[in-house]
């Protein structure tokens, strides 16, 4: 008897042993040789495996010194002093960056609006490629120690602008024109401010309230909704002023660059989403590093952010060489913001834009990723944005029965004989 129980013992373990090395799904992506990761893409749950990983994996290009940044109490990340133009050493502290920053009381919402659609907008204007940590100052190009005024606004045709946080927005160095400011609000639809960059970027991050009405006759404060925009404005850019207008119907979902905007070939990129109505986190933004390793794989890091700024997570994987068709594969691990497993991420990418499904540990599809990547160069990693949609749940609503009622018999009246 104690023969067969030690023999079952045995067998159950050796199926357990046997079932654990064919899946591999406990193994970290920092086990991924990243000159050869050709596993990720034929076998991405097993090779990146399903379990919960270190905070930010560990990774110095994630856990780095910018607006997604962690709060630690160490930079672990190289950094460009924007007075100097020179990269800071790796244990020396980031940029002096404004905080908190003096931001004036946001004016309240239109009385007139009763009712509003919400969206996020996420812009960084400058340089917003990571620069590599080695890079030396004498070899920057003479254009990159030049300040640039990237002073202006946001307006919007009508409803209510919101400055939900400043990105980088610093004191400068003393050779500067300025420092880093944002304008006493006098106008719901306008935020003004200074701003000047030399070899890194600034930005903000915008809630916009659109105003929505049945009449469709416009008025002063309210224009018919079909012709409401967003307009970014820099007119101290050189060479030429840099405006761009949006639309609504482009808010709905955007995410994209406008490279080479001035003396300095820096660039201007807007991320925008409309707020869904199921979940907060739904839907958000990813940005990261995009560079090769070898001739025939790169790797890809980015981190995860909700469309209202909140931190949601990191990913990291993995992109091949691109085929005779010109496609790249892409597998990637996406973690939450204190290491939780989220999924898998299984795309493709071609001509510098890329999509890619989410996966769940059962191998459900649970939201999809869209966004544009730049390839690395001598000087700098390359760099890309993207926008996250999550499959929200629904909890159903329990119908509550209404409420009826109890019929009240009328009073006898006694009429006397």
């Amino acid at each position: 008897m104690k023969r067969q129980i030690y023999f079952l013992i045995g067998a159950v373990w050796f199926i357990a042993v046997m079932v654990g090395c064919g899946q591999n799904l406990g193994q970290s992506v920092n086990d991924v040789d990243a000159q050869d990761p050709v596993n990720a893409f034929s076998k991405p749950f097993e090779t990146l495996g399903t379990t919960d990983e270190s905070v930010a994996f560990d990774d110095t290009d994630l856990v780095g010194d910018d607006e997604d940044a962690l709060p630690l109490s160490k930079a672990t990340a190289g950094h460009t002093d924007e007075s100097t133009g020179s990269i800071s050493p790796r244990e020396m502290a980031p940029v002096h960056v404004i905080d908190p920053l003096p931001i004036p009381i946001d004016l309240p919402q239109n009385p007139d609006c009763l009712q509003s659609e919400t969206y996020f907008l996420r812009m960084r204007w400058g340089q917003i490629y990571k620069d590599r940590h080695e890079l030396d100052s004498e070899d920057r190009e003479i254009s990159d120690l030049r300040w640039m005024n990237w002073s202006g606004s946001l307006a919007a045709s009508s409803g209510n602008l919101t400055l939900v946080k400043t990105i980088l927005f610093e004191r400068n160095g003393k050779d500067a024109p300025g420092p880093d400011s944002v304008h006493e609000r006098t106008n719901r639809k306008v935020i003004a401010f200074d701003s000047y960059t030399k070899p890194h970027y600034d930005g903000m991050l915008v809630k916009y309230q659109h105003c929505l009405r049945d009449a469709v006759t416009p008025t002063d404060t309210m224009p018919v909704p079909i012709d409401e925009t967003i307009t970014f404005s820099a007119p101290g850019l050189l060479p030429t002023p840099f405006s761009k207008t949006f639309s609504l119907a482009e808010l709905e979902k955007l995410d994209k660059i406008y490279e080479d905007v001035d003396t300095n070939h820096d660039s201007f990129q807007i991320q925008s989403l409309k707020r869904g109505d199921r979940c907060e986190d739904g839907k958000g933004t990813i940005k990261g590093v995009w560079f090769k390793n070898n001739e025939r794989f790169g790797q890809i890091k980015g981190r995860v952010v909700s469309a209202g700024g909140d931190p949601v997570g990191h990913i990291k994987g993995f992109f091949s060489k691109a085929d005779e068709a010109g496609v790249h594969k892409i597998a990637a691990k996406f973690i939450s913001h204190h290491g939780k497993f989220k999924g898998i991420l299984i795309g493709t990418g071609k001509d510098g834009s890329f999509t890619a499904d989410i996966l769940s540990k059962d191998r459900v599809k649970v939201g999809t990723v869209t966004g544009r990547y730049m390839d690395s160069d001598s000087r700098r990693k390359g760099t890309f944005s993207a926008i996250y949609e999550l499959v929200c749940a629904v909890h159903p609503v329990t119908p509550i029965d209404p409420v009826v009622p109890t019929p009240v018999e009328p009073p006898v009246v006694v009429v006397p004989q």
